[in-house]
């Protein structure tokens, strides 16, 4: 009975959480690291959680947290927004925008969530501070991560792209995480949202 539940709970995750579409050249690599610079944005007008296609500023809800990072090649940055945690019975959902600017990407150039995080491997966790734990994204029956595939998904210079990870909900009373994305530094202080 608890794996049937957990299947019919996964199963629209799973569906909606895969981004699909075609790959387009690797931007230019270069080395990367530095300190972001931070900010809170709001937006009182947004409402739903946007899809996974490439979005507008407009769509980011209150609550939001955002960073902007030093990009993988010379002059690139790329700006990730951590939405409110959204928590739906055991589990939970992380929306991240990733703004990419790469100098020298055409318009039309899609640059990966593979490629912002310097041609490396997205993997996410969230750190409840309160308690100490760390979550990991939820695996489906074969072992692959209920999260949005990095290489096929990717969005031109200047257009926020969403990604999405599911994990285990925070214990009830936490009202904020701390959110590990890819090889950036954490989005601290994330809203628990219930």
């Amino acid at each position: 009975m608890r794996t049937t539940r957990l299947v019919t709970l996964l199963l629209p995750v799973m569906l909606l959480a895969g981004g699909c579409s075609d790959q387009d050249p690797p931007a230019e690599d270069a080395g990367s690291a530095a300190a972001p610079s931070t900010s809170a944005s709001a937006s009182p007008t947004a409402s739903a959680t946007p899809s996974a296609e490439a979005i507008s500023a407009d769509d980011v809800p209150a609550g939001t947290v955002a960073a902007t990072y030093p990009g993988p090649a010379g002059g690139s940055t790329v700006r990730l927004q951590a939405l409110p945690l959204e928590v739906r019975g055991e589990l939970a959902t992380l929306t991240v925008l990733w703004t990419p600017t790469f100098p020298g990407a055409s318009a039309t150039q899609k640059i990966s969530l593979y490629e912002m995080n310097s041609k490396q491997p997205v993997y996410a966790s969230l750190v409840d501070t309160e308690n100490l734990k760390r979550h990991n994204v939820v695996k489906d029956s074969s072992g692959i991560d209920l999260s949005t595939e990095e290489v096929g998904t990717g969005s031109v210079f200047g257009s926020p792209v969403a990604s999405r990870y599911t994990f285990a909900a925070p214990a009830d009373g936490v009202t904020s995480v701390d959110a590990y994305v890819g090889s950036f530094p954490p989005l601290a202080d994330v809203p628990v949202k219930r």
